[in-house]
C-alpha cells in the first residue's frame, strides 16, 4: 500500500493511500479534528490528491456559507 500526503491545506490535512490498482482511500482531517473518509477510482495518485483538494475546497465553501447564515 503506497501512501501520499498533502498536509495543511487551509488547516485541513489530506492523506491519500493507494489500496490496489487505481483504488485510492482519502482521509481528510478538518480543523476540528473530525476525520472524513472517501474511496474512489482515480487514474493516478495526483488525480486522487486533486480530488481531495476539491473536497476540501467544498468543505471550506460550505462552512463559510453556514457561518454567514448562522
Amino acid at each position: 500500500m503506497e501512501s501520499h500526503s498533502k498536509t495543511n491545506i487551509n488547516g485541513y490535512n489530506l492523506f491519500v493511500q493507494n489500496l490496489a490498482n487505481n483504488l485510492y482511500h482519502l482521509n481528510i482531517v478538518d480543523p476540528q479534528e473530525q476525520i472524513h473518509h472517501f474511496e474512489g477510482v482515480y487514474s493516478s495518485p495526483q488525480a486522487a490528491m486533486e480530488k481531495g483538494k476539491s473536497v476540501i475546497e467544498n468543505f471550506i465553501f460550505w462552512r463559510k456559507k453556514a457561518a454567514k447564515l448562522g
